[in-house]
C-alpha cells in the first residue's frame, strides 16, 4: 500500500479561519520510506506568539515564502493514489482540504490515523499523543512542532505499527470505510449539525435518562459517527441506536483533559457499556516518621499505623515515584526514604531538608498546568495540591492568574489509577506553569 504521511503547522486550530504555514510529507510504499517533501507557506497574516514559540518560525521568514496556491497542484499530484496518514489526521486533513478549496483544487483522499491505531494496539495506555506513541515505539523526534520532523516521526510510528497489525488489517479498514453509516433518525440532525468537531467528552444517554456509554474524542463528531459505521443491517449498530435517547457532550479543548474527565465521569455514572473496572479500596500511602536514631524517614504503607500521611495512590509504583521525586527535590538521603541508592548526605543536612519538606507540605503548595481551551481566547488548566490531582477549570487567556481565581473556577474531580498515572507523567515531563504556597488561602 502507498501512504503519504503528513503533518501541518498552522496559525491556529480552526481549519476554516486559520492557515497552514508548514507542510511535511513522507512517502511510504509497502511500509518503507521512499521520499519526502517539505513546504513553507506565507499565511498572509502575522503569527500568534504561541505559534512562534512552538515552531521557531518568524513573520519575516514566512513573508518571503510562497502562498499555498503556488504548490496546491503539486501537492495534489504527489499524494494521488496514496492514503493520507497523520497523527489525529482529521486535523491535518481538514486544513489541507480547506487550503485546496481556496486554491480551487479538487482534493479527496482516504485517511488513516496513527492515534487511532495506537488506541487499537495499546488500549491500556494512558496517552496516545504523538510524543507518547513514539516514545513507546522507541522513536526519537528531535524537533517536535515542526512539520517534517513530526511527519517523519509519524511515518516511523506507522512502520512500527504495521509490523504489529495482522496481515491485511489496513486494507480491511478501507473496505469497511465503504460500508454505510447508520445513524438513527432521531439522532441524525444532532450528530450532523450540532455535534462539534472538537475535543471533548460524549455521553450516550439511555431511555431512563442515564448514560449507557461515555467516551472521549479529539474530534467529537468523527468519533460518534464511528460508533454507527458498518453494514447497514448490523444488529449491533441497530441495537445501540435504539437504546440511545439522546447524545450529550462536554468540550474540553484538548485530549489530556478529555482523558481525565472521561475517567471521572465513568467512575461517577458506571455506564453499563463501559468496560472500566471498579477500583479496589486498597491504596498505598506515603508516610513520614522519625526513627530511633533521630532520622526523619519516608515510607510507603498499605495499612497498619499511618504515622503522618503525605499522599496516597492506587498503585505502589506511583507512590514510589512520588517518593523518588521528593527525595531528589529536597536532597534527602535516599536510604532513609527506602530507595535503592546511596548519596553522601549528612544526618544534619538530611533532617534540615526534611523539615523543609514537612513545612512545605503543611503550607499546601498548588501546581497548575495550562493547555488549550474550548475557544481561542481561553485556557484550560489542571490543578494539583501537594502532588494530588484536585480538578480542572477554564479561564480567559487574558485573565490575571492567581491562586484565588484558579480555585474559584475549579471543578473538583475524583482520582483513580488512570488520573494518577496521567498526572505523574505530566509532572515528569514539564514544570508547572503556575506554582504558589496556599498559606492563608482557603483551599
Amino acid at each position: 500500500m502507498k501512504f503519504a504521511v503528513l503533518d501541518v503547522e498552522t496559525t491556529g486550530l480552526n481549519p476554516v479561519n486559520d492557515r497552514i504555514i508548514e507542510l511535511g510529507i513522507v512517502f511510504m510504499d509497502d511500509g518503507e520510506i521512499v521520499g519526502s517533501e517539505n513546504f513553507i507557506f506565507n499565511p498572509e497574516r502575522k503569527l500568534p506568539s504561541k505559534i512562534k514559540q512552538l515552531t521557531g518560525l518568524s513573520d519575516a521568514e514566512l513573508e518571503e515564502a510562497p502562498y499555498f496556491e503556488v504548490f496546491a497542484e503539486q501537492i495534489a499530484y504527489l499524494t494521488r493514489d496514496r492514503i493520507v496518514v497523520g497523527h489525529h489526521v482529521s486535523f491535518d486533513y481538514a486544513f489541507l482540504r480547506n487550503e485546496m478549496k481556496l486554491a480551487a483544487v479538487r482534493f479527496s483522499r482516504n485517511t488513516l490515523c496513527t492515534a487511532e491505531l495506537s488506541r487499537y494496539l495499546f488500549p491500556q495506555a494512558s496517552s496516545h499523543s504523538l510524543a507518547s506513541a513514539t516514545r513507546r515505539a522507541g522513536i526519537i523526534n528531535k524537533r517536535p512542532h515542526r512539520a517534517m520532523p513530526d511527519a517523519m516521526a509519524t511515518a516511523e510510528l506507522l512502520r512500527f505499527m504495521l509490523k504489529k497489525l495482522p496481515e491485511g488489517f489496513v486494507k480491511a479498514l478501507f473496505r469497511n470505510q465503504k460500508q454505510t453509516t447508520t445513524i438513527p433518525e432521531h439522532l441524525k440532525l444532532f450528530v450532523r449539525e450540532k455535534l462539534p468537531e472538537n475535543a471533548g467528552i460524549y455521553y450516550f444517554v439511555g431511555r431512563n435518562g442515564k448514560p449507557i456509554y461515555i467516551g472521549k474524542a479529539v474530534n467529537l463528531r468523527s468519533r460518534v459517527l464511528s460508533h454507527f459505521r458498518g453494514e447497514g443491517n448490523s444488529l449491533r449498530i441497530l441495537s445501540l441506536g435504539a437504546r440511545i435517547k439522546e447524545i450529550k457532550f462536554l468540550l474540553t479543548g484538548n485530549e489530556s483533559l478529555a482523558t481525565l474527565i472521561e475517567d471521572h465521569e465513568i467512575r461517577h455514572y458506571w455506564p453499563e457499556l463501559n468496560q472500566a473496572q471498579k477500583q479496589q479500596a486498597k491504596r498505598f500511602g506515603i508516610v513520614y516518621y522519625q526513627d530511633q536514631e533521630g532520622y526523619w524517614r519516608l515510607g510507603i504503607t498499605n495499612g497498619g499505623k499511618q504515622h503522618y500521611m503525605i499522599a496516597s495512590f492506587h498503585r505502589y509504583y506511583l507512590a514510589s515515584g512520588q517518593v523518588r521525586y521528593l527525595a531528589d527535590r529536597y536532597e534527602l538521603d535516599p536510604v532513609k526514604c527506602g530507595l535503592q541508592k546511596t548519596a553522601n548526605i549528612s544526618k544534619e543536612t538530611h533532617n534540615r531538608n526534611f523539615e523543609k519538606l514537612i513545612k512545605d507540605l503543611q503550607n499546601k503548595t498548588i501546581e497548575v498546568f495550562f493547555d488549550s481551551g474550548r475557544v481561542a481566547d481561553e485556557r484550560s488548566y489542571i490543578l494539583i495540591i501537594n502532588g494530588q490531582y484536585k480538578g480542572y477549570g477554564f479561564i480567559s487567556s487574558s485573565q490575571n492568574v492567581t491562586a484565588e481565581n484558579l480555585l474559584e473556577n475549579l471543578v473538583l474531580q475524583r482520582t483513580s489509577i488512570t488520573t494518577e498515572t496521567i498526572i505523574s507523567k505530566i509532572r515528569e515531563d514539564r514544570e508547572p506553569d503556575f506554582k504558589q504556597d496556599l498559606s492563608g488561602i482557603q483551599a
